[in-house]
């Protein structure tokens, strides 16, 4: 009769613990290799210590990161597309008096004034439609009213940005709140003062030249009444002193307003489409569809640059304006076919009383400009015209209908 056996089936680990044992047993027999268990063990200490130390490192960079943005004065928040708060860091309570986890249950609405929020809504939906076209979602730069928990309310500057996944999808927005109360407030008391000054400014004007004119009605009068000849030149000077006055008057006027007021977008085209043109002189204009963000007294630069022409280029029948991008700028070129202006003048023309009339055109003209950061520059060819260059800064200029904020 044949025996039986009573076979016991190894587990799975103990098989791949055998076939461990001969692979070793094999590959020290034959030279290749010498392993002993204690290197096996030392291998995988060192690769539990490392992963430990890796461990370790991410948990204190997290714990760093984490302490910057509690701790950070402005408020970090994070937003889904649909308008719903995810993250929100713990200095909105120093801001706006609700908690973190209250603002977590509040919409963005419910954290703005009635005005901001027609505003955050309208910016919101043109940035998400932006997405859905395939586009980048476009970065947002603005002040707005938000609500605090005691009734009041705080302006704050928002920038957001978008955030996208590993595989370039757009997943949420990204928010940086400041409180800029204070600012405001500065804003307005320096507004307020300006306007003060404005009007004393304007008062103390207009006196002293109701008292010019009426020097200058004196002076017509002696004129007409003058025997001797001799006195005659001196009443000349007197008079053009008088008309010197008068100019400088008129130009206080004007300089008082630079500034005054925000800048503001304007259709470079047709700005120059309202200059009055002699008959005599033909416009080339190859500017269609640019926008320069600039003082409203931006219009004010091409009459100066107009009447600048017209007056010292002696013979001009050409205008031609145009431009050229670059990455670095915007450059907006006014050349004329007149006289030019002489190598050594280029460098003074834009300075105070240099010119031959009174020296101010050129003047408000780059005062005018470099309010938003465009330089002016003459580099014309002597004998064949002049040749002003505008550089516009990124950021100063624009396509037409592709503003952002």
């Amino acid at each position: 009769m044949a025996e039986s056996y009573n076979l016991t089936i190894p587990h799975p680990y103990q098989i791949l613990f055998m076939l461990t044992q001969v692979a070793f047993m094999i590959l020290a027999s034959t030279g290749y290799i010498l392993l002993r268990k204690e290197c096996i063990c030392e291998n995988l200490q060192r690769d539990i210590e490392r992963r430990k130390r890796v461990e370790d490192s991410l948990r204190k960079s997290e714990e760093l990161h984490r302490l910057l943005v509690e701790n950070a004065g402005d408020v970090i928040w994070a937003m889904d597309p649909s308008g719903r708060f995810t993250y929100v860091s713990k200095s909105v309570e120093k801001i706006r008096g609700y908690t973190a986890a209250e603002v977590l249950q509040q919409s963005f609405e419910e954290t703005l004034a009635p005005a901001s929020q027609e505003i955050a809504r309208r910016e919101l939906n043109m940035r998400l439609e932006e997405v859905r076209k395939g586009r980048r979602f476009s970065p947002y730069i603005g002040e707005l009213e938000q609500t605090c928990k005691d009734g009041s309310t705080v302006w704050t500057e928002v920038v957001t940005s978008g955030i996208y996944n590993e595989k370039e999808e757009f997943v949420a927005i990204l928010g940086i709140s400041r409180d800029i109360t204070e600012r405001r407030l500065i804003e307005e008391a320096l507004r307020k003062a300006n306007r003060q000054l404005t009007l004393l400014s304007g008062i103390t004007r207009h006196d002293i030249l109701n008292q010019v004119t009426a020097l200058g009605m004196y002076l017509a009068i002696i004129r007409e009444d003058m025997k001797d000849p001799s006195m005659t030149t001196f009443l000349e000077k007197v008079q053009s002193i008088t008309n010197t006055i008068q100019a400088q008057i008129a130009f206080t006027r004007v300089y008082q307003d630079i500034g005054s007021q925000e800048p503001q977008w304007h259709d470079l085209e047709a700005v120059i489409r309202k200059l009055e043109i002699p008959g005599a002189v033909t416009m080339d204009v190859n500017v269609k569809g640019i926008e320069i963000f600039s003082d409203p007294m931006f219009e004010k630069v091409f009459f100066a640059l107009l009447d600048n022409s017209i007056r010292h280029g002696d013979h001009v029948t050409q205008i031609t304006v145009s431009s050229i991008e670059s990455e670095k700028d915007l450059k907006v070129i006014w050349e004329d076919n007149g006289i030019g202006i002489q190598p050594g003048e280029k460098r003074n023309i834009f300075k105070r009383g240099v010119g031959k009339n009174t020296g101010l055109g050129l003047f408000l003209v780059s005062e005018i400009l470099a309010l938003t950061g465009i330089a002016i520059r003459e580099n014309g060819e002597p004998g064949r015209g002049a040749r002003f260059e505008m550089l516009v800064p990124k950021g100063a200029w624009r396509r037409a209908g592709t503003a952002t904020q």
